[in-house]
């Protein structure tokens, strides 16, 4: 009897085990910046993500310069929300994340109730430019962002930019 106590605590661990490391293989995440139709940042923003698959949600809150990250998800399909006081909720639904994927996904909240939901669809989101299409995201401080704005190549010379369009930096 012993022997098969053993034997089943054994397997009970090495089954768990193998749980714990399937779910620290998923190394896919979203990240972005959370601004208003100004390009001011909004910290403090939550952000919600729920797998249409699982039905499991992540939530995360916006820090000091509107950058948030959720990371170790799954490869799937999920529907991402921003809120903020003062704005109106924005959800961008069908968001498609793959295997140890780095997506990018920006919210422009518009001033309003936070009763009020925009809903935007990821591909309609993708068509019109919302989503980071190399799935890299870079946080500058709101004045950055603004002189960046403004010139944004920095006021290099002519030949420079035609050079940086061809891939080439100089």
């Amino acid at each position: 009897m012993r022997l098969i106590t053993l034997r089943l605590a054994v397997t009970l661990a090495l089954a768990l085990l193998a749980v714990g490391e399937a779910q620290a293989q998923f190394k896919a995440a979203v990240q972005g910046v959370v601004t208003d139709p100004t390009g001011a940042v909004i910290p403090n923003a939550t952000i919600t993500l729920k797998s249409i698959e699982t039905g499991r949600e992540q939530q995360t809150v916006t820090n000091e310069t509107g950058f948030y990250r959720l990371s170790g998800l799954a490869p799937g399909s999920y529907t991402i929300s921003a809120e903020a006081a003062g704005f109106k909720r924005q959800v961008i639904e069908r968001v498609n994340v793959g295997a140890e994927e780095l997506r990018g996904v920006n919210f422009t909240l518009e001033p309003g109730q936070v009763t009020e939901t925009v809903t935007v669809s990821a591909e309609a989101a993708r068509r019109s430019g919302r989503h980071d299409h190399d799935h890299r995201s870079t946080t500058f401080a709101a004045g950055r962002a603004r002189s960046l704005r403004a010139d944004p190549l920095g006021s290099r010379h002519f030949r420079s930019r035609r050079a940086h369009r061809n891939g080439r930096c100089g």
